[in-house]
Parts: C-alpha cells; sequence; structure tokens
C-alpha cells in the first residue's frame, strides 16, 4: 500500500467541522423540527439520550472519519479544495449513501430521515474533503 502522507492539524480540523455541521444540521435553526418528526421523538426523549457518552462516540467518529479520508485524499493525491471535496463526494455516493438507502429500504423509515441524513453525510464529507484536499 502507498504511504499516505497525513496532516493530524488537517484531521482535527476537519473533525471539528464535522461536530459543528452536525450541530448545527439538527438544531432549531435547520432540521430538528423535522428530523424529530421523522424520528417520532420529542426534543425531551432526545436530550435525555445526549450524554457524556453520546458526544464522546461522535467526537471519535469524527476524528475516525476525517483520519479515513485524509488517507483517501492522500492516495488520490487530492491536493486542493476541489479536489479534496471531490474525493468526499465519491466516498459519499459510493459508500455512505449507498448503505444508508439499503438501510432505509429494510427497516422502512421515512423518507425524509433518510434524506435529512444522507444530506448531512454528504455535505459533512464535502467540508471535510475540503479542508484536507488543502492542507495536505
Amino acid at each position: 500500500m502507498v504511504d499516505a502522507t497525513i496532516n493530524l492539524w488537517a484531521v482535527l480540523a476537519a473533525a471539528v467541522a464535522a461536530m459543528i455541521i452536525g450541530s448545527l444540521w439538527y438544531s432549531p435553526m435547520m432540521f430538528a423540527k423535522s428530523w424529530l418528526a421523522a424520528l417520532a421523538k420529542t426534543e425531551a426523549d432526545i436530550k435525555a439520550n445526549m450524554t457524556g457518552m453520546a458526544y464522546f462516540v461522535a467526537t471519535i467518529g469524527s476524528l475516525v472519519t476525517a483520519y479515513v479520508l485524509a488517507h483517501f485524499i492522500s492516495y488520490v493525491g487530492a491536493t486542493n479544495v476541489w479536489a479534496g471535496a471531490l474525493t468526499g463526494f465519491w466516498i459519499w455516493l459510493g459508500f455512505i449513501v449507498t448503505m444508508m438507502a439499503t438501510g432505509a429500504m429494510f427497516e422502512n423509515y421515512p423518507k425524509v430521515l433518510f434524506f435529512i441524513n444522507a444530506i448531512n453525510s454528504l455535505v459533512t464529507l464535502l467540508v471535510m474533503g475540503a479542508i484536507l484536499g488543502s492542507w495536505l
């Protein structure tokens, strides 16, 4: 396997960006109302599960995603914002949205929930890819 050059500061910045995007995406300013309705939950239900462990897992997940995406970006030689974002797009299209769509079909959850989550993943990977591509 080809050695990947990874800028850990870029990985950290991309992970922080992912956390910010998620906190905005699922906030009342954006899609919280639709997301909660699709889940058939209330804000109180969600807050009951917002433990330190949930944030810890989200943070670790963002760091791992950024680190692995950095490898892909390095492997394809994406060295600018556009190329990094494009790499994020292809990762989303080839792996994330296809697996999410399969799960959504078998689990039969509301289409709006699929779209809210899938587009969040797309935006997150585009931004992470742009950050990583510009810093690697």
